[in-house]
């Protein structure tokens, strides 16, 4: 699985695209691919905020957090 924030949120909803398209072409009735559907888009959400919940962690601890601040003011400034 991919370690940086994006690459690993794309990989997530690449799978999830994946996985519930195969959802709907099963052979199963309607009422199932829609209680599996429902159950496998849960999971991916909840796996989504806990990726996103790390990066806000990692964000903010104090020394990353003053070198994101000074990064991204620098090259917004450079660029007025």
């Amino acid at each position: 699985m991919p370690n940086n924030f994006t690459d690993k949120a794309n990989f997530i909803w690449t799978v999830a695209d994946d996985v519930l398209r195969a959802v709907l072409q099963a052979d199963n009735p309607r009422d199932a691919k829609v209680y599996k559907f429902n159950q496998i888009l849960d999971q991916l959400l909840l796996e989504f905020v806990h990726t996103k919940l790390d990066l806000y962690k990692k964000l903010t601890e104090p020394k990353v957090n003053e070198m994101l601040k000074r990064q991204w003011y620098e090259v917004l400034a450079s660029e007025m």
